[in-house]
């Protein structure tokens, strides 16, 4: 009897200090898969608010912490009763296992909000996204507003431009020279902050076709023919014929652009809940077309990435459509690189294992 109740003193022992590591890769990866989830249903609704005039709601994860207890009791009992009819053995038993999860959450709203989704982005974090391998056919449509007085095509064009087809040559020829290794980038320290230079040839090293992609792009912002490097600046135009000027959107105009291609039922712009889905245009031979489509309908495919309901009608963004999924991913990834007003930069998974 002394063996037996050592015995299951051991394995209960042995079952409480395993319950640590055998939690985590479930844990770090369910929490992590339903954060993710969750953030991007977040984003699809904010999206879905800004297209029927509504104020967008943040709310964001700060900490998840996770305590687990495993508790059990052994007992043992061997009878001798006093006459020899026989012997008797009591054996007991029990085990509490518990899983309490507490989940922080913080609203972004008030001064929070506005740092976060109407600083415009920095023009040195949208030329640092190219070297990084974003293409500038995808980076300059979507994030940038104008380049030296060269007007990108806009959803309120009252508000931004009417679209310039010069702007589309640009894109075309950064477009190019990245490609061909012919775009850098370098950032300077000077007296009064950094300063982003930015360089489109390889110094005499560059292709004929690769300098004369320069040449044209010199003529279209009226730079300076003698040098090959340009100061990047923020502003709808430069100072001198040194610089080139972005002016850039912020995160909450870039939800703007987007959310005016969502595809809406038409009772709701009949009701005129919202405005009609903004139509593919062509600006001086060059198409404009949506960079991120979201369906509508009475029910969300299989096929959908991301789906929620929203007054009475599903929205999704189809899974195979690989151009929606790329923007969709780098919206959010804009929205994580935005200043926050907390030092916390993602949320803190906390999980104590006790036995």
């Amino acid at each position: 009897m002394r063996q037996l109740g050592l015995f299951l003193a051991i394995v209960m022992l042995t079952a409480c200090t395993g319950i640590g590591p055998q939690t985590i890769p479930r844990d770090r990866f369910d929490y992590g898969n339903a954060i993710a989830d969750s953030w991007k249903t977040q984003t699809l609704l904010n999206l879905l608010r800004l297209r029927y005039a509504e104020v967008p709601v943040f709310l964001e994860v700060t900490s998840v912490i996770n305590q687990y207890t495993l508790q059990g009791t052994v007992a043992a009992g061997y009878d001798v009763p006093i006459n020899s009819s026989g012997t008797s053995l009591d054996l007991s038993g029990g085990a509490l296992w518990s899983d309490r999860p507490t989940i922080s959450y913080i609203p972004l709203t008030g001064e929070q909000l506005v740092k976060r989704l109407m600083k415009p982005i920095d023009p040195s974090a949208v030329m640092i996204l190219m070297q990084s391998g974003w293409p500038a056919d995808f980076i300059f449509p979507l994030v940038v507003r104008a380049v030296n007085g060269l007007e990108n095509e806009a959803a309120i064009p009252s508000f931004e431009g009417e679209g310039n087809g010069k702007f589309s040559r640009l894109v075309e020829i950064l477009t190019q020279a990245q490609s061909q290794g012919d775009l850098g980038v370098r950032i300077e320290e000077r007296e009064k902050g950094n300063a982003t230079e930015l360089f489109f040839t390889r110094h005499g090293r560059s292709s004929p076709e690769a300098k004369q992609l320069l040449a044209e792009m010199r003529e279209l912002l009226e730079l300076d023919p003698t040098t090959e490097d340009y100061f990047l600046t923020y502003g709808s135009l430069p100072q001198n014929n040194r610089e080139i000027a972005l002016l850039t959107r912020s995160v909450l105009s870039i939800m703007v652009e987007l959310a005016s291609w969502i595809e809406v039922p038409e009772e709701h712009v009949e009701d005129k809940r919202t405005q009609p889905t903004r139509e593919e245009t062509v600006i001086a031979g060059y198409p404009v077309k949506p960079m991120l489509r979201i369906y509508s309908g009475s029910s969300a495919p299989s096929t959908a990435l991301v789906s929620a309901e929203f007054r009475d009608t599903w929205f999704w963004i189809d899974d195979r459509d690989f151009k929606s999924k790329r923007t969709f991913a780098f919206l959010q990834f804009l929205f994580s690189l935005s200043e926050s007003p907390t030092k916390q930069i993602a949320p803190v998974v906390t999980i104590g294992a006790g036995g």
